[in-house]
């Protein structure tokens, strides 16, 4: 084909000195990270690890690239991960519930990405001192401890290693290598690889072509471009293939703004976005779980126009130069594409930045290190006394022993969800509703229930101011952050005084809930608690029966409603209402225990000695279970002379 790369892009050679660099990030990798794999699981992976079928149950292999990634957790999510949840379920197959292991597994994946790097950098431009500088600045940037320290984070590692490798089989492609449509495919694979596991694999034949573009085949006009088709072909026909695939899995995703923002609006929140994430990048303070960013509503918005000043200088740098220094031109693309899916634009608006979102995109800003160090060394070498270059490099090393240290200190705050959040309520101006909400739950999980109701109060008064300043701030607003009354909030706050004995507040709150919209099984059984409590079985029963209509399966809704039609004596309301707690869990014994009793006074002899049996069968040993034990074993056994005397 005739294909010719730039000078600077031979293949560099595999030495011992690049085998030493490797066990050397390798070894710092795992010395940054180490205090991460002690720790526990964390709120989220509850949900989509722990409680997860497709994680603990499996299936079949192909059943993966079937369902939408959370399907069978307990939370909907519009993402299509097939690879990642095998990646969970292996996991689990070898470790269990043991956390250790799926944070071995997060650390295995950051250290292979670091290995990719430094090889992508050495094999495609050649240069050492690139290598060792972007590879270096990767391995120890804080901004990565998220994707790493926490398990349902790591998602962006494995699509990173599969963009690595894409990229590698391309550049060997293009470069015109022996069985060189071999690397092709492998680039492919690479590429289908990276969108099973993650959306972002969408923007990676954006990459490969501006690579294409800038290093191997310079722009010479549409015509020349068009004549490339037959190299992007197969990515195309991967691409229609992964959304077909989605579709079928998941449905039809709209990527129609459905809170009716402008595009206008979403295109400058974007900017302030964009903006944010390198600021992140550059000075990697403050970390946090999520950074609320304030929307931008107005062109006359002060964070606006300063993210739109600097992005547009830094842009205007970037073409100028980008024929003398096309790596820097490809490093920001690399990151701006990259970071697309999560700047709000489409389908969904953002409000928030999250670190982990900035991992792949991280590699395209560590590149832009690794060639601006490459300029600096060209530029300076030839300084006699050599002050600069030392300069630079007393810089490079403080940088990295400040990372570095940040990086084990983010590990040790993602040991405890409380920890989490409460790092997240110092460092947010003012507060977050957010935040107070998940330390609220923290907390609750933890007992802390003064704690937990003094969030849960602080949250709520967030929301209300937040609803006030939509209301004053016009329609346009308004429909940008539209939200979910707090419903789950008064629930929580129900169950706290609950456990409080403050029967009225409890009841007001679970009220709130339900006239905002929750309809729970959980919150008609809970206030259906609360008004028996009250004295008021007839009104308790009520709230029961629209707990069990919402779910016939709701186990201790018809436990309680038998505990209260057999303390009224209407037997076979109470017969009723046990046989549907047994047939949800046949192994209660208690229940059959109870069946047995009132079959009994309903004169069902042959029903009382099946339930007195099951029970006995079922029964587990402790003090009150041996006295229920002795009167089902006495009224068989009444029941068996009964039957003795009237043959």
């Amino acid at each position: 084909m005739g294909k010719k790369l730039r000078k600077d892009s031979e293949v560099y050679p595999v030495t011992k000195e690049n085998c030493i660099h490797l066990l050397f990030l390798v070894l710092l990798g795992s010395l940054l990270y180490f205090n991460s794999l002690h720790g526990p699981f964390l709120f989220d992976d509850n949900v989509y690890v722990l409680n997860h079928l497709q994680i603990t149950e499996g299936g079949g292999f192909l059943s993966y690239f079937s369902k939408g990634f959370c399907e069978g957790a307990s939370q909907d999510c519009p993402f299509y991960r097939p690879l990642v949840s095998l990646f969970f379920r292996l996991d689990y197959l070898i470790w269990g519930e043991n956390p250790f292991g799926f944070h071995l597994s997060s650390l295995i994946s950051h250290l292979l990405v670091l290995v990719l790097f430094y090889v992508v950098i050495i094999f495609i431009f050649g240069n050492k001192l690139m290598a060792v500088v972007a590879s270096l600045v990767f391995a120890v940037h804080p901004v990565h401890v998220e994707s790493v320290a926490f398990v349902t984070a790591r998602t962006d590692p494995p699509a990173t290693i599969f963009f690595l490798l894409s990229l590698l089989g391309f550049h060997f492609y293009l470069k015109g290598a022996s069985r060189s449509y071999k690397f092709l495919i492998f680039s492919v694979m690479g590429f289908a690889m990276a969108l099973f596991t993650k959306e972002i694999g969408m923007s990676l034949p954006v990459i490969l072509l501006m690579y294409d573009l800038l290093w191997v085949r310079p722009w010479a006009g549409i015509r020349n471009l068009f004549q490339r088709w037959l190299d992007y072909l197969p990515f195309a026909a991967v691409g229609i293939l992964y959304i077909i695939m989605r579709s079928l899995a998941m449905g039809s995703v709209s990527v129609e703004n459905i809170y009716g923002i402008p595009l206008g609006v979403r295109l400058m929140n974007a900017m302030v976005l964009l903006w944010e994430y390198l600021s992140l990048m550059v000075v990697p303070y403050p970390l946090m779980i999520f950074h609320e960013v304030p929307k931008v509503l107005n062109i006359g918005n002060t964070n606006f126009l300063l993210a739109l000043f600097v992005l547009g200088f830094l842009t205007g740098l970037l073409l100028w130069n980008r024929k003398e220094h096309p790596g820097f031109l490809f490093s920001g693309i690399w990151f701006l594409i990259t970071l697309v899916p999560v700047l709000g634009i489409i389908p969904l608006p953002s409000a928030s930045v999250m670190e982990r979102s900035a991992y792949l995109p991280s590699i395209g800003f560590c590149l832009g290190i690794g060639f601006l160090a490459k300029y600096l060394v060209n530029r300076w070498e030839g300084d006699p006394r050599g002050w600069v270059i030392r300069g630079m490099i007393g810089v490079l090393v403080s940088i990295l022993i400040i990372f570095s240290v940040t990086t084990v200190q983010r590990n040790q705050v993602w040991q405890d969800e409380v920890l989490i959040w409460e790092d997240l309520y110092r460092k947010t101006p003012g507060g977050s509703p957010m935040g107070h909400i998940n330390l609220a739950l923290a907390y609750h999980e933890r007992g802390e229930l003064d704690k937990a109701e003094r969030e849960y109060l602080l949250a709520l008064r967030y929301h209300k101011e937040l609803q006030e300043k939509l209301k004053q701030a016009g329609r346009g607003s308004q429909r940008m952050t539209q939200g979910t009354p707090p419903t789950a909030i008064y629930q929580r706050l129900g169950m706290i005084y609950q456990k409080k004995g403050r029967t009225d507040a409890a009841i007001q709150q679970y009220r709130h809930a339900i006239q905002l919209g929750l309809e729970t099984p959980q919150v008609y059984y809970n206030l259906g608690l609360e008004i028996f409590n009250k004295g008021d079985q007839d009104q308790a029963i009520s709230l029961f029966q629209k707990a069990i209509r919402l779910d016939p399966d709701y186990y201790k809704a018809q436990l309680q409603m038998g505990m209260i039609y057999g303390n009224r004596r209407e037997v076979h309301k109470a017969i009723e209402a046990f046989k549907e707690v047994v047939r949800i869990d046949p192994g209660d014994d208690r229940s059959h225990f109870r069946l047995g009793a009132l079959y009994d006074t309903a004169g069902s002899t042959e029903k009382a000695r099946e339930h007195y049996q099951l029970f006995l069968q079922n029964a587990k040993p402790h003090a009150l279970m041996d006295k229920m034990m002795v009167q089902a074993k006495k009224r068989l056994s009444e029941m068996k002379e009964g039957e003795g005397a009237h043959p």
